[in-house]
């Protein structure tokens, strides 16, 4: 069997590997890249933020689309008319979230996923997130509507 020389491939590409293994262990900040036609179609006003969870990878679907969710309303307060309401997962603390999390796997029930739920105050807010975050991103979040009127 011969070896073939790989004429220093493997060294011009060894610094991603070092730089993989630094962003995997949290000493290496994430760099988010955001699309050209993305930038020009946002006001000057809106600001992207940028996770400052290093450990988004290891998180389960539905944390990582409520935190997309939720960073996505907070940078378009503009096109809604009422309060929007985080949802619990958010503000609890990280034993909480685990019990949460586990409870919202472990059952069918829609009752277990209330603490990842975003509620609106009207329908067409509720609407208009949906078709953003559920229809045009392809996240998977919960929503409801207070229905005011009585």
């Amino acid at each position: 069997m011969e070896r073939f020389c790989l004429e220093g491939h493997g060294q011009r590409f060894a610094h991603w590997t070092e730089e993989a293994s630094q962003l995997l262990q949290g000493t290496l900040e994430p760099v988010f890249r955001v699309s050209k036609s993305t930038t020009t179609k946002q006001s000057p006003s809106r600001r992207v933020v940028a996770e400052e969870d290093t450990d988004k990878v290891q998180q389960p679907t539905i944390v990582r689309d409520l935190h997309t969710a939720w960073y996505w309303v907070n940078n378009h307060r503009d096109l809604f008319r009422g309060e929007v309401t985080e949802p619990a997962f958010l503000q609890m603390n990280s034993e909480s979230q685990q019990n949460a999390l586990r409870k919202a796997l472990g059952s069918e029930f829609p009752e277990a996923k209330a603490d990842f739920l975003f509620i609106f105050q009207s329908q067409d807010d509720m609407e208009t997130f949906l078709s953003n975050c559920v229809d045009k991103q392809g996240l998977k979040v919960n929503a409801m509507f207070l229905n005011q009127q009585l």
